[in-house]
């Protein structure tokens, strides 16, 4: 029951903070199939400070020189915000839905966590899937599941630093891939690894 009044108090943080988004500037719209990987619909790569200020944060952020490979000048270092996520980030509802998967460059500074992305209806957590971050290095990572997201509901990214004792984890390249849509579920989850963007089909 508690963790249940968690992720509802967490949500309606989020949506009272005004981050329901549309398309904005700097936000990269899909990008084709990359070797039978879906869609690119979201990417965020932490260069600079719009990248953060469209995201709620119960923890904190910081830019790192520590850059994962291909990544740029910087990453995100980000500091844990207790029970409640460090960072979210929350969709406008998806008219069409699909199947998506997750992946991102990560690194543990102390603790870890993890980053999840769940589909949101009526201010409520409805499926999710993460990934840990738990290296010391960096890391390629990616979901081992696909998360299906009916139309006319949300996708919300969180990352998780620590959890009753703040944790620190490094994060760059972030992506959220289209797998597959409503009418044909994708052959198998993706494997690979990566490497701005709001979703939006």
């Amino acid at each position: 029951m508690m963790a249940g009044m968690v992720r509802s108090l967490r949500v309606a943080l989020i949506l009272w903070g005004g981050i329901l988004l549309f398309l904005v500037n700097g936000c990269a719209g899909t990008k084709k199939n990359e070797a039978g990987q879906g869609y690119r619909v979201f990417y965020n790569s932490f260069e600079t400070p719009q990248d953060t200020t469209l995201w709620y944060w119960a923890g904190t952020c910081q830019f790192s020189a520590d850059a994962a490979p291909g990544g740029g000048k910087h990453a995100l270092l980000i500091k844990g915000g207790k029970l409640l996520p460090a960072g979210s980030f929350i969709t406008q509802p998806l008219k069409y839905g699909g199947y998506f998967t997750l992946r991102f460059w990560g690194k543990m500074v102390d603790i870890g966590g993890y980053i999840e992305l769940s589909t949101i209806a009526d201010h409520e957590i409805r499926e999710s899937i993460h990934v840990p971050i738990l290296e010391s290095t960096w890391m390629p990572l990616t979901s081992a599941d696909t998360l299906y997201c009916p139309p006319n509901q949300s996708l919300m990214l969180t990352v998780q630093a620590g959890a009753m004792v703040d944790g620190q984890v490094l994060v760059d390249m972030l992506e959220v891939r289209k797998v597959g849509s409503v009418f044909r579920k994708p052959r198998r989850p993706a494997t690979t690894p990566v490497a701005r963007g709001n979703p939006a089909r």
